[in-house]
This record gives C-alpha cells, structure tokens and sequence, in this order.
C-alpha cells in the first residue's frame, strides 16, 4: 500500500487543526506510516520532517512534488495580458497573475 502525506502540521504546529482532528492524526498517524509499503510526500523538508517526527526510515519515503498543469498555466502574450485585463477591467500595470 502507498500513503501520501503532505505535512505534519498536526504535529508541528497543533494549533492550527480542530482537536478532534489532531486527536485522530495523533493516534492513527504513527501506526499508518509504519503499516504502509510505501509513503509519498512533496518535499525534501516534508521527508525529513516524517522521519524526524513518526520515526521512519528515509528509504521508505518517495518525494513526488505537487503538479503544474502547463496546457493551462504558462506565460501568457502581451496579447494575451490585454485582452484579459480588458475583459476585466483591470488598468493597472504593475502586477497581474
């Protein structure tokens, strides 16, 4: 089996998840990271950070960074820009993404 893992907020900064939330991560969490074959997560930090706090092997721990969809994000023209703001109504030209 696979688990993918995004962070460890629940560990590192409990404040921020509902208790009953970090009540549940805390308890089943451990025990899922060592049952699985295999865990994925999107960062060399996340990695070590699952290491460091669930005490498991860096061997076991695949890093497969989060996606970009580039038929629908890329640099757009000049054209492209304009006609955008245009249709919006944006006149400004400092910043737009």
């Amino acid at each position: 089996s696979v688990t993918y893992i995004y962070d460890v907020a629940y560990i590192k900064h409990p404040e921020t998840v509902q208790a009953k939330n970090h009540k549940y991560l805390s308890r089943s969490m451990p025990s899922w990271s060592r049952r699985t074959d295999r865990i994925i997560t999107i960062s060399k930090q996340v990695k070590y950070e699952i290491e460091k706090h669930l005490s498991i092997n860096e061997n076991h721990i695949d890093i497969v960074p989060c996606g970009v969809d580039r038929t629908v994000f890329y640099k757009r023209t000049l054209k492209e820009i304009k006609q955008a703001k245009k249709r919006y109504g944006i006149t400004f030209d400092k910043y737009f993404l």
